[in-house]
């Protein structure tokens, strides 16, 4: 395989892999509407994605766990349920955001990241990280405007579950990134996953019955295209994508997905935005690409990268 080749199929590794996170919310949504309650799918999810890592870490022959010491496991413990409340989080806005809306939100994470590494690194944002913020921002007042104060509880709601969610997930991935130095990739994952494997069997044995767990066709089809279309297989395309194309990018690549989640919602859910929404959607967009280093700004704007 030629240079230009590999580059073709690690792009289309990352295209298919943003398509099928994007359709994460339209999939959860239809799946709430068959039936099954924010708990059960989080749940669910969980329990069938599960074996589905392990045996694709076992194919590729990825490493063993089980040489980790008791502060590995415990750091990775702690960045599992960190995952766990990021996933409650944002299928509970979903259901009560709609899958458009949420995702948006969802999407201002990287923000949270570079906000969590400057307090933690007793560092100032920089200037560009800090004109991106003011954009982001702006452009999600603009979106969450036209409810305004007088938006009901439930779209209050939605968006505090989406802000904890993005907020969660940012958590997750900073320690994550500071753990697999110390642990690996590989067994970062695999403790990760097993804490929330555990966490969600808690939260299911107190919060859920049985019958809440039970599946019809629809339902059961729904949950399957969450758990292989938009959890398992998009990961792994996305680390081989990202480690044949690079994390640049594969960052610009990934911009479009808020923008396929929009127009998939639009088409299937009937969700839409007016006119100025969709304004503060592309200035969200732009903020993030910013932050990306995407768009890069001219030096008489801003002089500090």
């Amino acid at each position: 395989m030629t240079p230009s080749q590999r580059d073709n199929a690690a792009l289309m590794m990352v295209l298919a892999a943003t398509l099928g996170l994007a359709l994460k919310g339209i999939f959860a949504k239809l799946a709430l509407a068959a039936g099954l309650s924010v708990g059960a799918l989080v749940t669910l999810r969980l329990v069938w994605a599960w074996p589905l890592f392990w045996a694709g870490a076992a194919v590729r022959g990825e490493g063993n766990p089980l040489g980790m010491g008791w502060r590995e496991w415990r750091d990775c413990f702690a960045a599992g349920g960190l995952f766990l409340i990021a996933t409650i989080a944002d299928f509970t806005a979903i259901d009560r955001l709609g899958a458009g809306l949420s995702r948006i939100v969802l999407f201002t994470f990287p923000l949270f990241i570079v906000l969590i590494n400057a307090a933690m690194d007793r560092q100032r944002p920089s200037g560009r990280q800090l004109v991106a913020f003011a954009v982001s921002y702006a452009g999600l007042l603009v979106v969450l405007a036209p409810g305004g104060l007088d938006a009901d509880s439930l779209l209050w709601s939605g968006i505090g579950w989406s802000f904890l969610s993005a907020l969660s997930y940012a958590l997750y991935l900073v320690a994550g990134q500071r753990i697999m130095r110390r642990t690996g990739s590989a067994r970062f994952t695999f403790a990760a996953n097993t804490s929330s494997m555990i966490g969600v069997v808690i939260y299911a044995a107190v919060t859920l019955e049985w019958a809440d767990l039970s599946l019809d066709w629809t339902s059961g089809g729904w949950l399957a295209a969450i758990v292989i279309v938009s959890t398992v297989v998009p990961i792994f395309l996305l680390y081989e994508g990202i480690r044949r194309l690079g994390a640049g990018r594969a960052s610009l690549i990934s911009l479009a997905g808020p923008a396929v989640t929009m127009v998939v919602a639009w088409a299937v859910l009937g969700e839409t935005l007016s006119m100025v929404q969709g304004l503060g959607f592309a200035m969200v967009l732009l903020g993030v690409a910013i932050l990306e280093g995407v768009i890069r700004l001219p030096r008489g704007i801003i002089l500090a990268r």
